[in-house]
């Protein structure tokens, strides 16, 4: 007992970081992101939306409160879930969250569309995919992205045990 508290105690003070992701990636064809109509939901309403530098916060129009974010980028992006940056041939979609209360309303459709449509009209057009990481167990929002036409392309692994690092990906 005595040595086995001696050879794990090292092992709870390291940080040990486990991450398994699907990188789903769609190829654009000039249907999304033109136009009202591609991000009304289905109660017809659309959500006010904040837009930011790399983030778009959506608010219900009824009651002010705040329905949900997602954040974007292109090209190259710090990717927290495995600590590094990452280059991307395209827009890249991250934190995509979406508030209990406003679940199940295709609001999560309605964001991807938005910050689609805004790295469109920022690009100019030039924008030919979009990739998302999402964690294995998250099946909504795997869900979510399938619905969209987003198809998980590669699987990546990530673990860390203190200062050592691996990445692998399939």
């Amino acid at each position: 007992y005595r040595l086995g508290k001696y050879l794990l105690h090292p092992l709870r003070s390291a940080a040990v970081k486990l991450s398994s992701l699907y990188l789903f990636t769609m190829e654009l064809d000039g249907t999304m992101g033109r136009g009202k109509s591609a991000i009304q939901g289905r109660d017809g309403a659309d959500p006010i939306t904040a837009i930011g530098l790399n983030s778009i916060e959506f608010f219900d129009r009824a009651t002010g409160a705040k329905s949900g974010h997602i954040y974007f980028a292109c090209n190259e992006a710090y990717v927290q879930e495995i600590e590094r940056n990452m280059q991307f041939d395209g827009l890249y979609i991250y934190k995509l969250f979406v508030s209990p209360e406003f679940r199940n309303k295709g609001l999560a459709k309605r964001m991807i569309n938005t910050a689609v449509e805004e790295a469109l009209r920022r690009r100019e057009g030039q924008l030919r995919k979009v990739h998302a990481l999402v964690e294995i167990d998250n099946a909504p929002s795997r869900r979510a992205f399938a619905a969209m036409g987003f198809v998980p392309t590669k699987q990546l692994l990530y673990l860390r045990l203190g200062k050592w690092r691996r990445l692998k990906i399939r």
